[in-house]
């Protein structure tokens, strides 16, 4: 009767035991996708720069800590803390900086650093928002795109233009997207021009990306 019962607790219930781990009760649930662990975790809150003074010793997978300063919530993963909540994840500037180049091409990717003026991207920002712009003149297909310094992707923000398109004779193409810079705010820009010469371009700094 004893075994009956076990065995049908185990098939109704899965498996369950229960363990002390650093004087806090935990339950662990055996099932067919893996290990889930139910474990009564600690709350922390005080100043960003404080955070780093909690020992890591006896912290638990799950113990969570409110900075009162940034409204940052962040989570202990078992070797660090990790920030799930975010105050201002977008920074807009009110004043957007803006690049122009004219005529060139040769799809060769070349760096573009936001760190400095007219951009003034700060240290911190992990994607820039971008206002794109490509004008063909002159018989000219043009194209931009960009990508984060140091990687080759195979598909990447993109806008192109072209003389002649849409019944019309020059025209002006533009395009908003994110685009991951380095720590050093440095992003790649690719310009083309075929069959003309009087293309022109332009990237807007809309804003930037703190967190993710």
């Amino acid at each position: 009767m004893l075994v009956k019962f076990l065995m049908s607790f185990y098939e109704i219930s899965r498996k369950y035991y229960y363990l002390l781990d650093n004087c806090q009760l935990s339950i662990t649930y055996m099932s067919e996708m893996g290990i889930i662990t139910e474990r009564k975790s600690r709350g922390y809150s005080g100043l960003a720069a404080d955070r780093a003074s909690i020992p890591a010793v006896g912290l638990n997978v799950g113990d969570k800590y409110f900075s009162t300063d940034t409204f940052i919530l962040s989570v202990w993963d078992g070797a660090a803390w990790r920030d799930i909540g975010v105050k201002d994840l977008i920074t807009w500037f009110a004043n957007p900086g803006q690049w122009a180049i004219g005529p060139v091409g040769g799809a060769t990717w070349f760096d573009l650093d936001l760190s400095g003026a007219p951009y003034n991207v700060p240290a911190g920002a992990k994607y820039v928002i971008l206002l794109m712009e490509v004008y063909a003149n002159t018989a000219a297909y043009a194209t931009i795109g960009v990508r984060k310094n140091g990687e080759t992707p195979t598909y990447y923000p993109f806008q192109y233009s072209y003389f002649g398109g849409h019944g019309y004779g020059a025209e002006w193409g533009q395009q908003f997207c994110i685009c991951a810079c380095d720590t050093g705010r440095i992003i790649e820009v690719q310009t083309t021009v075929s069959g003309g010469t009087a293309s022109y371009f332009q990237i807007s700094v809309l804003g930037y990306i703190s967190q993710g």
